[in-house]
């Protein structure tokens, strides 16, 4: 049967069938439209990426194949009192919460500081990512036996560890090539890998002895701010940054060393009557020194962008609050520190206690968050079906590890070194030392 005009019962209208296809033929190409507004947006996105970061990520690689293997993130602390411990161990679980990269700690510090930390950091079992601790036990006649062979400062034993920030290059492995040195009083907010590769992504002819940070909105460094150091431990060796009589004696000529020029061009020469040494602790700590050498040989630095580190006490942070999206419309990694808080830990200064204080109303909840998480908690769960972690723990050249071959998670080993602490200019003498 049909229908008075020849078609099929049931068969659309040539009106219909014209609506039908026109309704197609405006839906495919709005289909289109929207497949070339997402392959625009792909490749906006891919350009704000290679404009922010400078070049592509194959560049990168290309000009630096440190990039491809980038764990792990390697940090150095120096820990001389009993009173930095509690904020040492909310730096470094903070630092184990949100790392997305292996972890390896130089911590340099005294024996009941060690014997201290060791018990908790026992109960990692399973870290999420391989991790390792080594404890080097300095000494303070060692440390201080080194800043008269400087022969430019003097210095108290409470401004002594921070002052061994300068010579972090003379006492790590010559196998550790950078390192991102931190106070004790600082914790970190977000991932500590962006800041690690921070350290990666120049080559290696580029890269600066250190980065951190300082303003340089003029020709002269104002600001000096080395809570956080990243290092080029290499081009600091190899620049020769602290001086030393060892090296006058063995090479019977000027030594090289930057630190003796970079001190009086920057601070005019020392007083006689503080026996023509620049006394640390008049001057107010470590960070003049590194403004110093910022300002004599700004080629061999560079300022970190003022969002990697915030002054916890301070109105107006060097950096920007965290978790804005802001700077280049990417949100920077952040690190806090607390060095303004005088009380040692800083945890327990009664301030925090006061919900009108300044720093507890922008870091009070992150402290006790910091505080609380337990180091069960850095644990990954265990899979029943594999084997146990097996640990063993030797002291001297000493390791613990606990880890399972067949385990998804890391492992934690962790080494003491209880003597054997020289310092470079100590080991050029040796090197150099005449043959019989």
């Amino acid at each position: 049967m049909s229908t008075d005009d020849g078609l099929p019962i049931g068969s659309p209208s040539p009106r219909r069938v014209n609506i039908i296809f026109g309704r197609r033929k405006a839906l495919a190409a709005a289909l289109v439209f929207l497949f070339f507004v997402l392959v625009l947006w792909v490749i906006r996105g891919d350009s704000h990426v290679v404009a922010h970061t400078g070049s592509g990520a194959s560049t990168l690689v290309a000009t630096n194949p440190a990039l491809l293997n980038p764990g792990p993130v390697t940090f150095a602390l120096i820990i001389m009192s009993m009173g930095d411990v509690a904020a040492a161990k909310i730096l470094m679980k903070s630092i184990l919460i949100h790392n997305t990269l292996p972890s390896t700690f130089h911590i340099f510090c005294s024996p009941d500081v060690s014997k201290s930390m060791l018990p908790a950091l026992r109960l990692i079992t399973r870290p999420r990512h391989d991790t390792r601790v080594i404890f080097y036990h300095l000494s303070w006649p060692s440390m201080r036996a080194r800043i008269e062979r400087e022969g430019n400062l003097s210095t108290d034993d409470q401004n002594l560890p921070s002052l061994m920030k300068l010579f972090l290059h003379e006492i790590l492995p010559a196998s550790t090539n950078f390192v991102i040195a931190l106070s004790p009083s600082a914790l970190f907010l977000s991932d500590p890998a962006a800041l690690w590769l921070e350290n990666l992504r120049l080559a290696p002819p580029a890269a600066p002895a250190a980065a951190l940070y300082y303003d340089s909105s003029n020709s002269k460094v104002t600001h000096a701010n080395a809570h956080v150091l990243l290092l080029n431990l290499d081009k600091l060796r190899e620049v020769r940054l602290m001086d030393s009589r060892v090296y006058r004696k063995v090479d019977h000529a000027a030594n090289g060393a930057i630190s003796s020029a970079a001190f009086r061009v920057a601070l005019g020469p020392p007083l006689t009557s503080k026996g023509a040494r620049y006394d640390v602790k008049e001057m107010g700590g470590e960070e003049i020194f590194w403004r110093a050498l910022v300002g004599y040989r700004p080629d061999l630095f560079w300022g970190l962008e003022a969002g990697y580190v915030v002054e916890g006490c301070s109105r107006k942070p060097a950096g920007l609050d965290s978790g804005d999206a802001v700077d280049g419309g990417a949100i920077i990694p952040r690190l806090v520190h607390f060095d303004c808080v005088k009380h040692r830990p800083y945890t327990e200064w009664r301030g925090w206690d006061d919900p009108d204080a300044l720093v507890t109303r922008q870091w009070g909840a992150a402290v006790q968050y910091y505080a609380n998480f337990k180091w069960l908690w850095l644990n990954s769960e265990v899979d029943q079906t594999l084997d146990t972690a097996k640990g063993n723990e030797t002291t001297g050249s000493s390791t613990t590890q606990h880890s399972s071959p067949t385990s998804p998670h890391g492992s934690l080993k962790m080494h003491v070194i209880k003597d054997g602490i020289i310092f470079g200019d100590e080991r050029y003498a040796m090197q150099h030392r005449p043959q019989p």
